[in-house]
């Protein structure tokens, strides 16, 4: 099976809403909102023997920090709602949370359809409550302000990854349709946005047509989103370096719009929110500012992606047929845990001291998680094709499917 990333799942719901005018609605069923851990699947056969999973308790790969635990996502507890977490809400129509906001809430995007056919159907961004409701961002803050020069063709440009840390939300936008345009899957025609919750701004910070005076730059990896500690963002860009595309950290202040610096090379970059400063992944090496935390020597195993909070750092290792995760202490600068995740990929989300994850529409089990070194590990759904679990800490936000229905849940675990 392909792996898709978060953000082509996005492309695929929004375009089928798009052209078929089908929503993600709440389940048209007698159920009560209290039945609804019952279309988690909790019935169906978990299978992890396609993973290469075990109980051994060993790592498959030498790591250069050892972990305190080596954890098996086979070994869950499964968590029961009103006794592990409490549901709270969840979304009626179409939408796709992208990061969990300090108050429970989430930012994302919704599709609108035109209204006719001379106007252009589009992403819209904006917060979904906890209750479900989706409002969007032009009702909470003021226009996008643009950087001169930045979109010369007026092209229409999508909501896709975000991350957000204090007042701020930063998100990476897509151009996605428009003359002379190119198509956001093919090409990384990005651009770098901030909202300032505190006093409603919302600003162009960078873009791929600033950077390199066209729009054919390729990814560097894929499904990352700008990560900040509250001064400057972080972003993975492809730079030219003769005939070849290097894949690079930029950074830019945030107050201090279109300064674009090329730190160097490097992928996966995570904002460290507790000294200032960044985290990136070169090589098979996770790096702050240049310093080495830890490695992973294999001549199977990668090191793929990079997600945190201000106390923890969440790395994905894979080799195509089984995934973990290695969790290291920011404070305490160590390796806190090894998970097995039961799947060929890990989509982590990690707030605070926990880590929830699921494997998109990776092989291996559905299923999706919720670690944290004081309760330990529970299972709390699966939903094959849309395992992506987002989290601040406290709340978890994930979604469920009834009757070809996809709807998000919102769940407090305090």
């Amino acid at each position: 099976m392909r792996r898709f990333s978060a953000r082509t799942v996005m492309v695929a719901l929004i375009a089928l809403s798009l052209s078929t005018g089908c929503t993600a609605s709440a389940p048209r069923t007698q159920m009560s909102f209290e039945d609804a851990p019952g279309l988690f699947l909790e019935q169906q056969s978990l299978d992890f023997s396609q993973s290469g999973f075990s109980l051994t308790g060993e790592l498959p790969f030498v790591v250069s920090s050892v972990p305190e635990e080596i954890i098996s996502a086979a070994g869950a507890q499964i968590a029961e709602a009103g006794m592990t977490y409490q549901l709270v809400g969840r979304t009626t129509t179409l939408v796709l949370p992208s990061t969990v906001l300090e108050d429970g809430s989430a930012f994302g995007a919704k599709p609108e359809r035109a209204s006719d056919q001379t106007q252009r159907s589009r992403v819209v961004p904006g917060v979904i409550d906890t209750a479900g409701e989706f409002t969007p961002l032009s009702d909470l803050a003021g226009p996008i302000r643009e950087l001169p020069g930045s979109n010369p063709e007026h092209l229409d440009f999508q909501t896709q990854n975000s991350s957000a840390f204090g007042d701020w939300v930063v998100w990476r936008e897509g151009s996605a349709g428009g003359p002379q345009s190119v198509p956001t899957l093919e090409s990384d025609d990005w651009r770098l946005v901030a909202w300032n919750r505190k006093d409603s701004s919302v600003q162009e910070l960078a873009s791929a047509y600033l950077l390199h005076g066209d729009r054919s730059a390729p990814y560097a990896t894929w499904d990352v989103a700008p990560s900040t500690d509250g001064t400057f963002v972080y972003f993975e860009v492809s730079v030219p370096e003769g005939d070849q595309w290097v894949p690079s950290i930029l950074s830019v202040p945030l107050d201090s719009p279109g300064k674009m610096d090329i730190l160097g090379p490097g992928t996966n970059p995570f904002a460290d929110q507790r000294d200032g400063g960044v985290f990136y992944v070169d090589g098979n090496e996770v790096l702050k500012d240049g310093s080495a935390l830890f490695s992973v020597d294999s001549d199977e195993w990668r090191i793929g992606k990079l997600t945190g909070s201000p106390d923890l750092l969440a790395a994905t290792v894979a080799n195509g047929e089984s995934a973990w995760l290695l969790l290291w202490d920011i404070g305490a600068k160590k390796m806190l845990a090894a998970i097995e995740t039961g799947s060929d990929w890990a989509f982590a989300s990690v707030g605070a001291r926990s880590v929830v994850w699921g494997n998109g529409s990776g092989n291996g089990t559905p299923a999706m998680y919720r670690w944290d070194p004081e309760t330990g590990l529970f299972r709390f759904g699966a939903l094959a094709g849309l395992s992506i679990p987002i989290t601040n800490g406290t709340e978890v936000v994930f979604p469920i499917q009834n009757e070809g229905d996809i709807t998000w849940q919102f769940t407090n675990w305090d």
